[in-house]
C-alpha cells in the first residue's frame, strides 16, 4: 500500500481521486479500513491505496472528478519506481478484529514485503496500535509498523 505522505496544503472543497495521465482516466480507488474501496475520498491521510502494476504511472490528484485536468497532482508513483528495489522509510499498515491482531497483520505485512523480495530486509522503527470505530461499524484495530528497509 502506498498513501500520500504529507499534507499537501490544498484549499478546500475538493477531493482526492486517483488518476491515469497516460489515458487520461480515473485510476482505482483508496483502500479505507483494509477492505472498503472509495473511489474518492476528503481527507489526504485517507488516501491510502495499492498501486495498479499494469499501469505506468498513477497520480493522486485533488480537485474534482468532473474536471480531473484542471485537478492539482499532489503525488504520483511510477511502476518502474516500484518494480525497482526502493529504500527507505516504509509504512505497513493492517487492521483486524483488535489492536493487538492489526499490529501482527502489520508486521506480517512487512515480512511479506522482505519474502516477496520487494526489499533485503526491514527493520522495524516505531509501532502504533489503537481502536477505530466508525458510525454504524462495530470497532476495529488498526496498526502502523515504521521501518527502515534496504
Amino acid at each position: 500500500m502506498l498513501k500520500v505522505s504529507e499534507d499537501p496544503q490544498v484549499e478546500p472543497g475538493g477531493v482526492y481521486f486517483l488518476y491515469n495521465p497516460d489515458t487520461q482516466s480515473r485510476a482505482g480507488s483508496f483502500i479505507f479500513g483494509g477492505d472498503v474501496a472509495r473511489p474518492t475520498v476528503r481527507n489526504w491521510r485517507s488516501a491510502v491505496f495499492a498501486p495498479d502494476l499494469s499501469v505506468p504511472r498513477t497520480e493522486v490528484r485533488y480537485g474534482s472528478t468532473q474536471d480531473p485536468s484542471a485537478a492539482r497532482v499532489v503525488a504520483s508513483v511510477t511502476n518502474g519506481w516500484i518494480g525497482e528495489l526502493s529504500v527507505g522509510i516504509q509504512t505497513f499498515t493492517g487492521s483486524a478484529g483488535n489492536p493487538q491482531a492489526a499490529l501482527a497483520e502489520a508486521r506480517r505485512l512487512m515480512s511479506a514485503a522482505v519474502k516477496q523480495g520487494r526489499f533485503n530486509e526491514c527493520t522495524e522503527l516505531a509501532a502504533t496500535s489503537s481502536w477505530v470505530k466508525l458510525p454504524g461499524r462495530p470497532a476495529n484495530g488498526t496498526a502502523t509498523v515504521t521501518a527502515s528497509c534496504n
